[in-house]
């Protein structure tokens, strides 16, 4: 899987096919990326903790709740946030905003 756009996929084939001067292009070229799943991530079952009352929440609250957790657990890194949360960064950059989270 690829973790983001067609657009940023031909920029690093183009990168690694100039950098490495290979026509193939083995995992080892992309040294440079931090591929999902990296042990730089936290374990997302040991790290979300939802308190719901007993009346219950909108969603909007919940979304808030679980992006700032994994914003906090990820230590307001907001790319290895969008990796953890596994949602392009743009996104996340799209829900802090509208969740007035920052």
């Amino acid at each position: 899987s690829w973790p983001g756009n067609v657009r940023e996929l031909k920029n690093t084939i183009e990168r690694v096919i100039l950098l490495e001067n290979e026509d193939t292009i083995l995992a080892s070229h992309l040294h440079f990326l931090v591929p999902y799943g990296s042990a730089e991530l936290p374990d997302p079952s040991a790290v979300l903790r939802i308190n719901f009352p007993e009346q219950g929440m909108p969603l909007d609250e919940l979304e808030k709740q679980i992006i700032l957790q994994a914003f906090e657990t990820c230590h307001r890194n907001k790319a290895k946030t969008a990796r953890f949360l596994s949602i392009p960064r743009h996104v996340l950059l799209y829900r802090l905003k509208k969740l007035g989270i920052e």
